[in-house]
Parts: C-alpha cells; structure tokens; sequence
C-alpha cells in the first residue's frame, strides 16, 4: 500500500453561502462586498498593523478583500453564540516574492490549525482561501491569533457562519488538507 501526501491542491467555482451567514470582516480594510457577501470593516483585533495594495489579485475578479491586510502579532476575539462554526480565512501574500520569506501561524479556539508559507502555497498577489470545518466555539468569543517565526502574520479577512454552510463562489485556490 502507498500512502499520499496530506494537503492537495484543488480549484472550486460555484455554489454560494447558505444559511446565517454570523460575520464577515475585511482584516485591515474597510467595508467592502466580496461574491455578495458583505464584509464588515476591521473590527474585534487586537494588535497588528495595517498595509493596502492596489496590485490587482490574481484569482478573483474582485480584488478589494484582498488588496489589505492585518499583519504582525495579533488576535481576533470575535463575540459568537456557543455553537459549531465554519471559518474561511482570506489570505493574500501582497509583500513577498519567495518561499520561506512569511513563515507563521493560525490558531482557532488556542490550537494551531495551520502552519502557512503564504508565498510558497498560493504565490505573490493571489488570492488564497482556507476553510476550517465544524469549529467548536464554547466561550462566547472566537479566537483567532497569528504568530510568526519569520516576519509577520497576515490575514485579508475572515468568514463564519454555521456549521457546514459556507461553499464557494468563484475559482480561488485552495489547500485541501
């Protein structure tokens, strides 16, 4: 028997959101719309800095969600019901043009769900999304920190809404772990 390797490349289109979409925030941006879904300005953060582009982003025909960005140590407390979420985070590498130049950390709820070489996983000025399923939130707040061994963290934006409701809108490329 062979074994494969744990993450894979894959495109999707289609689809929509469906059911309570509960928030969606642009890190680092102002309010904007991205694929009919309203994202929120920069809110809940705690640390970190803000950058903005006007490179155009490859991947999407609608760049602005992921023209900014929050980077550095920081962490989202997002106020939520006690429940089971979905979370798709929204990266762009918007600085750097080479592997291993971003290395850093995302964790939910206080465990490292994602260890990312942005560059190295989507490249330079495109758009990245990663979707983290069924997310148990039993606090009242949902976590989200980035930590980096080389530079910074960088996060575009963040969705959530409830269990096993987010789904696609246009060919975006995205890791399946």
């Amino acid at each position: 028997s062979s074994s494969s390797s744990s993450s894979s490349s894959s495109s999707t289109s289609g689809g929509e959101v469906v059911g309570s979409l509960v928030t969606a925030v642009n890190s680092g941006g102002l309010a904007t719309t991205f694929l009919d879904i309203p994202f929120d300005a920069d809110k809940y953060y705690a640390g970190g800095t803000v950058s903005v582009t006007a490179d155009p982003i490859n991947g999407v025909n609608e760049d602005t969600l992921f023209q900014s960005e929050r980077y550095g140590a920081y962490q989202y407390e997002i106020p939520v019901s006690s429940a089971n979420y979905d979370i798709r985070l929204y990266f762009n590498e918007l600085y750097h043009t080479a592997d291993a130049a971003r290395l850093f950390d995302v964790a939910v709820e206080n465990t490292t769900v994602m260890n990312i070489d942005l560059f190295g996983m989507a490249g330079h000025d495109m758009a990245y999304v990663h979707t983290l399923k069924n997310i148990e939130v039993s606090d009242g707040s949902l976590s989200i920190s980035l930590n980096a061994s080389v530079d910074n963290g960088t996060l575009s934006g963040f969705a959530k809404v409830s269990y096993k409701h987010i789904r696609a809108h246009e060919t975006v490329l995205e890791l399946v772990f």
